[in-house]
């Protein structure tokens, strides 16, 4: 289980679709991997999940970090490694991880 410190309801991308947004202590931010229509249902269940307190990873889906936190920080570190890596010649972009890939 995955310690929270806030959820909420939200429609990520306009279309209507809401899920719910959970964030940790040190600025990871998760998706459940489900959504509904109703805006006031998502908000709910995301009342639920702060009362819970904690979220199953095998539900939600890593999204993003949030900037500036500890979580972004080690990610832009760890992108800055495998970058100087490959202008360095002993990288290879197949074996950055999509997370990083998408920082470079």
């Amino acid at each position: 289980m995955i310690k929270i410190s806030q959820a909420g309801a939200i429609d990520v991308n306009g279309s209507g679709n809401w899920t719910v947004a959970a964030d940790t202590p040190r600025g990871d931010v998760y998706l459940l991997a489900h959504n509904w229509e109703d805006e006031r249902r998502a908000e709910a269940f995301s009342k639920r999940v702060m009362e819970r307190g904690t979220i199953d990873p095998d539900r939600w889906v890593h999204w993003r970090t949030v900037y500036g936190s500890d979580a972004f920080q080690e990610e832009e570190a760890e992108a800055y490694m495998y970058a100087s890596s490959l202008r360095a010649g002993v990288g290879r972009l197949e074996d950055v991880p999509e997370n990083i890939r998408t920082l470079l």
